[in-house]
């Protein structure tokens, strides 16, 4: 609260105190006698009695008190006048005996003066009537004004998350989306244009406005990779229209290198007399041939060393490689990947897919040009571009988790019954038929009898499948079991969690140590690949096995298959009939899976070279 102090006789007396309670500016106004705070209308202080001097001169652009007021509001009584005392100036009237009676309106100090220009609050007159400000409808306005502002900041904050966030509203229409991309377009806000035509796509996959805004954005991000991958993505929806394969053969056009026209050169002069022999000359070098490697991601340690092993077999062999990995199991990055890998001159294909749905037009593309390809571990469905497929043999994969269950919980001795949950892999990738399939053989017939239950239902491939593998959407799905179905050390057991891979074995993982599970009361957990993180958790207590694939062994094979296409040598294959990719069947070459667990880890992976004591122990 600040002070002023106003006028001679004001400052003789009195300070006026401005302070503020909600929008309302109060005054106050004390005695410089006692001190005692005045009240509003009282020319005198009712503690001291002393009377408040005027001003000698008014301050500037206030009004000076008549001596007699010449109008009094109706009703009002004025003081009677009193002789002047020592104390009290000439002409000036003593305080009634007693204050007005609450009939009569309060009387201000000071009047307000005619507001001058630009427009300001002054105080009352002293000795004038008094001036009411209409308070309350101030205060309504303040109060309207100060909610409408609100309500303003709110729906803008709103409006710019809705925005920024890229996600459009999931009522919105495939129309409004269309509007909402092609003007964000319009605006060169290309993040938000992306966001928009994706969900397009999803909520209308038949709309090739979607794809080719899709690529327009991308565009211009200058992501032209992306771009391509957007209209491949069209094709492979839309094979039959006709803008998204001009617009798609125009970038390819454009991102093809154009070989330099030829230089015109007079022809050489033969040294060598006419009749003479000429020398002796080496055959020319025959020429590189190239291989396209294709991973899905490089999140999984796997992954990274099947890459990398067949990069380094390949390379030793005197193969140029181009190794590349598709984003975060982004299938538009790999068909992009895929496409340049096809115009960089590539002559064998080695593809581990993400969704094998997408690669149909750009292995079209491969075929027309005479490119073999290999699929590496995931069978490419609906195709008939398939040439060879290498992997393990991924029947037994799920057998080895169902028998390692079947021992661990003693199922052949009855018992029971034993709570289990069951995790797979990507629903678009075919393999995890053959993993849950071979898991299903053993352990379907304990369902049925009841010595194995799930409290969930959850049984069926579509059920437990999980999107890329992902192990976030495997922890979100296991913590909504244990949430739904009381999952707990104290409360209900859960005896074992069959998952397929290491990816979702350590997704389930993490759910049930935030649930407060320990190494001493774990239950069983599969998984496959032996992941470096699922090797430390194996050996921490927290997964139980893990289906042992050495990758070198199969990148040996790969490389001897491609070795063999390249050089027209027969191709090795062990199964001509066990994989059917609803075209065709794809002579395979499967490679013999193996179980590791906490006693024989060491030997399968450290002893093997597959990793170092440093990187499990480390």
């Amino acid at each position: 609260m600040g002070g002023t102090i106003i006028g001679k006789a004001i400052r003789k007396h009195c300070f006026v105190v401005s302070g503020k309670k909600g929008m309302v500016i109060k005054m106050y106004l004390f005695c410089m006698k006692c001190g005692n705070k005045l009240v509003e209308g009282e020319g005198f202080c009712r503690k001291c009695g002393y009377v408040l001097e005027p001003p000698e001169q008014p301050p500037q652009g206030y009004a000076a008190p008549p001596p007699v007021p010449p109008e009094q509001p109706q009703g009002y009584a004025a003081p009677p006048p009193v002789p002047p005392t020592p104390e009290q100036p000439q002409g000036y009237a003593a305080p009634p005996p007693v204050p007005p009676t609450p009939e009569q309106p309060p009387q201000d100090y000071y009047a307000p003066p005619p507001p001058p220009p630009p427009p300001q609050t002054q105080p009352p007159t002293f000795g004038g009537a008094a001036q009411a400000t209409p308070k309350p409808q101030k205060k309504l306005v303040i109060g309207l004004a100060i909610a409408a502002a609100v309500f303003l900041a709110v729906s803008v904050v709103l409006a710019v998350i809705l925005l920024t966030s890229g996600n459009a509203d999931v009522s919105l229409t495939a129309e409004e989306l269309l509007e909402l991309g092609e003007e964000c377009l319009s605006n060169s806000e290309y993040d938000q244009a992306v966001a928009y035509f994706k969900k397009l796509i999803v909520t209308d996959p038949s709309e090739p406005k979607g794809y080719l805004g899709l690529a327009d954005a991308y565009l211009g991000l200058g992501n032209d990779l992306k771009a391509e991958a957007a209209l491949l993505e069209g094709l492979g929806e839309l094979p039959g229209n006709a803008t998204i394969k001009a617009r798609y053969e125009s970038m390819s056009a454009s991102n093809t290198p154009t070989p330099p026209p030829p230089v015109d050169t007079p022809p050489p002069v033969d040294p060598t007399p006419p009749d003479t022999e000429p020398p002796d000359t080496e055959p020319p070098a025959p020429a590189v041939m190239r291989v396209g490697i294709s991973m899905p991601t490089k999140s999984l340690q796997r992954w990274n060393q099947d890459g990398a092993y067949m990069k380094l077999m390949f390379e030793e062999q005197g193969y140029v490689v181009d190794l590349q990995y598709g984003g975060e199991n982004e299938a538009p990055v790999q068909v992009s990947q895929i496409q340049n890998m096809i115009t960089g001159g590539c002559d064998v294909l080695v593809i581990a897919a993400i969704e094998s749905g997408s690669l149909g037009v750009v292995l079209q593309e491969a075929a027309d040009k005479g490119i073999k390809v290999i699929a590496y571990d995931r069978l490419i469905m609906d195709t008939p571009n398939v040439d060879y497929y290498a992997t393990f043999d991924n029947t037994k994969v799920g057998t080895l988790q169902g028998e390692y269950i079947e021992t661990q919980l003693n199922l052949k001795d009855g018992g029971g019954p034993y709570n289990i949950e069951f995790f797979t892999g990507d629903p678009y990738d075919n393999i995890i038929n053959f993993f849950y399939g071979g898991a299903m053989e053993v352990l379907q017939p304990y369902l049925d009898s009841g010595v194995l239950v799930c409290p969930s239902g959850q049984t069926d491939i579509v059920q437990v499948a999980t999107v890329n593998w992902d192990l976030v959407y495997a922890q979100v799905r296991m913590e909504n079991l244990i949430y739904t179905y009381g999952y707990s050390p104290t409360g209900v057991k859960l005896d074992a969690v069959m998952c397929s891979n290491d990816s979702t074995a350590q997704g389930v993982t993490q759910a049930l140590l935030n649930a407060g599970y320990t190494a001493e009361n774990f239950p069983i957990i599969t998984g496959q690949d032996c992941d470096l993180v699922s090797v430390k958790n194996i050996i921490a207590g927290t997964q139980s096995m893990s289906v042992f694939k050495d990758t070198r062994i199969l990148a040996a094979q790969v490389v001897a298959m491609v070795d063999a296409i390249l050089n027209d040598r027969t191709v090795p294959v062990n199964d001509t009939w066990n994989y059917n990719n609803n075209v065709k069947n794809i002579p395979s070459y499967l490679c013999e899976p193996v179980l590791g667990d906490a006693n024989n880890y060491a030997t399968l992976l450290i002893d093997s070279g597959y990793y170092t004591e440093d990187q499990i122990y480390g």
